[in-house]
């Protein structure tokens, strides 16, 4: 029988802040029900390459001749590091390709088998690799949630930053002091030890 969460658990469930009337586990399901068509659509109307190997994981490019844009967008989504992928976050794929704008979305491990240093630097890698392959465009990186973290802890050890042009953050995760607390902290073992800490603006 899984444990009852306490109150500091439901302070970081995301199901709980809605005024939908859904109960947690009913708001995550419609949620990537939301996702799932949003993939859909996109796969049919937008064209993709898939799976594009940047060294220990995948990113998709979304979009009419990327080699060619002026700016790409690089989407890294959130998920408490332990659940979602990048299929799961293309919302923002038809309305920027619409204006012309490429996405990239971009795959990283869960933290439930690595160290969250282990994804920072995977984030670090992908970041490097689109700055490579197309390094005529202006480049905005666009996060969501947990992937924040990871996201300027990568951009903070990069030799040079100097190359992303802009970052979007919604809805950032950055204090982790409770976090080992709660069952997302014990699901990916989080301890302050790591070098990945939080950040604040």
């Amino acid at each position: 029988m899984a444990a009852e969460h306490t109150e500091l658990d439901k302070l970081y469930t995301c199901g709980n802040w809605t005024n939908s009337g859904r109960k947690p586990a009913e708001v995550k399901e419609h949620f990537y029900t939301i996702l799932t068509e949003c993939y859909e659509a996109n796969r049919k109307n937008v064209p993709v390459l898939e799976n594009v190997d940047y060294g220990s994981q995948y990113l998709d490019i979304w979009g009419k001749d990327p080699e060619k844009a002026d700016k790409i967008c690089i989407f890294i989504y959130g998920g408490y590091w332990q659940e979602r992928e990048k299929k799961y976050a293309t919302s923002l794929v038809g309305p920027a390709t619409e204006q012309g704008i490429p996405v990239v979305c971009i795959n990283y491990d869960y933290a439930t088998n690595n160290t969250m240093d282990h994804l920072v630097v995977q984030i670090g890698s992908a970041l490097k690799f689109v700055a490579t392959k197309f390094p005529d465009a202006k480049l905005n990186i666009t996060v969501h949630s947990a992937g924040a973290l990871l996201v300027v802890n990568a951009l903070c050890q990069l030799e040079d930053a100097s190359r992303f042009d802009e970052l979007i953050i919604f809805s950032g995760v950055f204090q982790l002091e409770d976090l080992a607390k709660t069952y997302i902290g014990r699901n990916i073992k989080y301890r302050k030890a790591q070098k990945v800490d939080f950040v604040i603006f």
